[in-house]
């Protein structure tokens, strides 16, 4: 009763002790709800946001309910809108939970008494469950106050349990967590996914393979995904996106569906060769599936699987592989034949190869650099970290130093007059950044978190930080000047995307500048989409659009009618003004 509160319509209760419980077991009060564990009260009305799955077709996670009292009764309870703040469907009770599970008196208390009495406790790889609660157990010094696994399981007791396997370890590897061999037993047919290849069209050879052998569903994650996929697959293998059953859904990992596997010699049926149970004939359980049971045996095996998992999209961690420019040739096993090398003393040349030069009775191995005129200078291997191998800025060959003449010398010392002349050009510049007062944007909004949660891919840790940085220098009063830089693919138009929409929703303008034409209207395209279910005008003004479009955009962009303008240079001809930029993206390879 402390942790758990129901009530329902009809109930004496004074608005100001709910309010008081919900204060004091770890709900947040604000004007308006946003986030779960939020409540808000106006007058004698109660919003309350509460955590957890409910039983319901919104796609919002947790459940906002709406208290409504007549003096000191509950009159109603009702789901009500987050968006329109619209009361909904009636509830006859409301549930509410204790948030911060804390106790009086320095009590605890198991998470089970939070469950209701149909929830299933499901336990996943019950032989890792064993090994490692040992594990962990053999290695405290001091057992007091722990709970092992066979009290956990006991608590477990009044509530119908399942274990789940991914592999067939039967009664063999160890006993049941649940109740030993008297548990009936369930194999379902499953079997895993071949990998496809990372290059695209090599995927969608293998996944026409697929389709000779096996009845093939991929799951796309929206319509225009679905769309995207059905075009790419016509594009390399026409005629195969007929053979496919490519609904609208999610899947987060494929399998293989397969009554019939042709059991290997010496293991008929192991794991999932013998159908749906292991004794039918003494499990009161009904079948699972009932639906596949009534399948012809000869039906062929159904291969389920996500789009995302087909080219390798989601949950793809890259990992870039830092590369230092310059830097001391660690070994002779760096350089080829050939190649041009800088030596600290002496310039540019081509490393020649290594020589075994007899001195004085001793023989070394040596690196022999050619520089002008031919010379050659030769190094001990042992001094190879005087040579750094050449990286240079343009396409062609350097000019080879000469030796003896002081030119080297000369223009190392013209380079570092001009590096200090950028670092003090630089600093200059950076300190009247830091004298400017820029637009300070507030912290994140409820849509800035949903139009970022809708991105349809898992975001790497990298993105995730580039994506904080960038919202966190918006929030300053100085301006931002931020270089982003990663690979293609890498995710830097999402990050754009993010950081223009705060500036477009804190009633700014954003001005896009990209240096071809073609990639203004992927770019257009690509906005327009991503940002389809939010008011924002986007444009975009390029040699594509007619002398006619392009003067009506740059009246609306005066008039402040565009938040989003995409395009060339175009943008920054002396024509073109915005009524309030607040964020200029300049794309690569811009000069």
């Amino acid at each position: 009763g402390h942790l758990i509160r129901t009530i329902k319509p009809g109930d004496d209760l004074e608005p100001e002790k709910l309010i008081v419980w919900l204060s004091e077991h770890g709900y947040n009060r604000l004007d308006q709800v946003e986030v779960p564990g939020d409540f808000a009260v106006r007058g004698g009305i109660i919003d309350v946001y509460l955590p957890g799955d409910f039983d319901t077709e919104s796609e919002l996670v947790g459940l906002t309910a709406r208290v409504d009292f007549f003096g000191d009764q509950v009159e109603s309870i009702k789901r009500f809108d987050l968006d329109t703040l619209g009361s909904g469907e009636r509830l006859d009770a409301l549930r509410l939970m204790d948030l911060k599970g804390q106790l009086d008196h320095g009590e605890s208390t198991s998470l089970f008494n939070y469950l209701p009495d149909d929830a299933v406790v499901v336990l996943w790889a019950p032989l890792e469950i064993a090994e490692q609660a040992k594990s962990y157990l053999d290695r405290l010094p001091e057992v007091k106050g722990i709970y092992p696994l066979a009290a956990i399981l006991r608590l477990a007791e009044q509530f119908t349990r399942l274990e789940l396997s991914q592999f067939a370890q039967g009664t063999v590897a160890m006993p049941s967590l649940v109740k030993g061999q008297e548990v009936p037993h369930v194999a379902l047919p499953v079997g895993s996914l071949q990998r496809f290849e990372t290059e695209a069209k090599k995927a969608v050879t293998e996944l026409a393979e697929l389709t000779e052998t096996h009845d093939v569903t991929v799951f796309c994650e929206n319509e225009g995904e679905r769309k995207r996929f059905c075009e790419l697959v016509e594009l390399e293998r026409p005629g195969l996106c007929a053979k496919l059953d490519v609904p609208v859904g999610y899947l987060h990992r494929g399998f293989v569906w397969n009554e019939n596997p042709t059991p290997s010699p010496g293991t008929p049926g192991e794991g999932r060769g013998e159908g749906l149970r292991r004794d039918a004939a003494k499990d009161p359980l009904p079948c699972p599936l009932p639906e596949y049971r009534e399948r012809e045996q000869d039906r062929r095996p159904l291969a389920l699987l996500g789009h995302h998992e087909l080219f390798h999209r989601y949950e793809q961690r890259r990992r870039v592989k830092k590369v230092i420019a310059s830097r001391p040739v660690d070994s002779f096993l760096d350089l080829k034949d050939g190649d041009y090398v800088v030596h600290v003393a002496h310039g540019i040349a081509r490393f020649m190869g290594m020589h075994t030069l007899t001195k004085e009775g001793k023989s070394e191995e040596y690196l022999s650099l050619r520089f002008a005129d031919n010379a050659t200078l030769h190094v001990p291997a042992a001094r190879i970290n005087l040579i750094q191998k050449y990286v240079g800025s343009f396409a062609g060959h350097p000019q080879l130093s000469r030796l003896g003449s002081g030119a080297w010398e000369k223009q190392k010392a013209k380079v570092a007059e001009a590096v200090m002349d950028m670092a003090a050009e630089l600093i200059e510049i950076q300190a009247a950044r830091n004298a400017e007062q820029g637009t300070p944007y507030p912290p994140d909004t409820e849509w800035q978190r949903e139009f970022e949660a809708e991105f349809p891919y898992e975001p790497t840790g990298d993105q995730v930080t580039a994506a904080e940085d960038i919202k966190a220098d918006m929030q300053k009063t100085r301006p931002m000047d931020r270089l982003l830089c990663g690979d293609v693919g890498y995710g830097k138009t999402e990050m754009a995307m993010r950081a223009a929409f705060k500036a477009v929703e804190s009633g700014k303008q954003v001005a896009v500048l990209v240096p071809t034409t073609v990639l203004a209207e992927q770019h257009y395209r690509s906005f327009k989409e991503r940002m389809v279910n939010y008011p924002f005008a986007i444009d975009s003004i390029s040699r594509f659009k007619t002398a006619g479009k392009q003067k009506e955009t740059v009246q609306r962009l005066a008039k402040g009618e565009i938040d989003i303008l995409i395009g060339t240079h175009r943008i920054v001809s002396k024509d073109v003004k915005f009524a309030d930029l607040g964020l200029v993206v300049i794309d690569e390879e811009q000069r």
